[in-house]
């Protein structure tokens, strides 16, 4: 089962081409016109920061989107 996220028309790829480990944060980066290392950079703080969510349990969610989100070469 692959996730089908549309916002403004327009569906939420993984990144192939800018990726570190399933490409999620290029993805996003892509999908907004950001630069992918700003959301790197906001994912870790995120990671860090929040409070209630652990280490752990975001890593799990990440591995997960990167699980179900398709790739931009899968479309």
């Amino acid at each position: 089962m692959k996730l089908n996220i549309t916002m403004d028309g327009r569906r939420f790829y993984r990144s192939t081409s800018d990726q570190w480990i399933f490409g999620i944060c290029g993805g996003i980066a892509r999908h907004f016109g950001w630069k992918s290392s700003y959301v790197r950079l906001a994912t870790a703080a995120g990671m860090i920061i929040v409070p209630g969510i652990s280490t752990l349990t975001f890593i799990i969610l990440y591995v997960l989107a990167g699980l179900l989100i398709p790739a931009d070469d899968q479309a």
